[in-house]
């Protein structure tokens, strides 16, 4: 085994050929055996909450991926977009609305 493999990344390919549901013994056992790497039991349930989280994240970065995308996709093609004009969008200032004076 390569020395650069986090102990994380070798719980997130144990739980994904047991599956999530194995005890942490097993999976200690299993990783010892398939890697040569031995994990303290008490660590596994630290490092299967470090595998959620990632999941999390990719799952997480993806979908604003996704959503970059559309956006870029719905932007209208005529160059970098649109832009700002000094001045504009600036509301008008406010002139009373009453009676005027006669």
């Amino acid at each position: 085994m390569s020395d650069c493999v986090s102990k994380t990344v070798l719980v997130r390919q144990a739980l994904t050929a047991l599956g999530d549901n194995v005890p942490h013994q097993e999976l200690a056992v299993f990783i010892e055996q398939r890697h040569g790497v031995k994990i303290d039991v008490k660590v596994i349930p630290i490092l299967r909450a470090s595998v959620r989280e990632l999941e999390y994240l990719e799952k997480a970065r993806e979908a604003a991926k996704l959503v970059v995308e559309k956006a870029r996709a719905e932007q209208p093609t005529g160059g970098k977009g649109r832009r700002r004009v000094a001045g504009r969008g600036q509301l008008d200032p406010v002139t009373p609305q009453g009676p005027s004076p006669a």
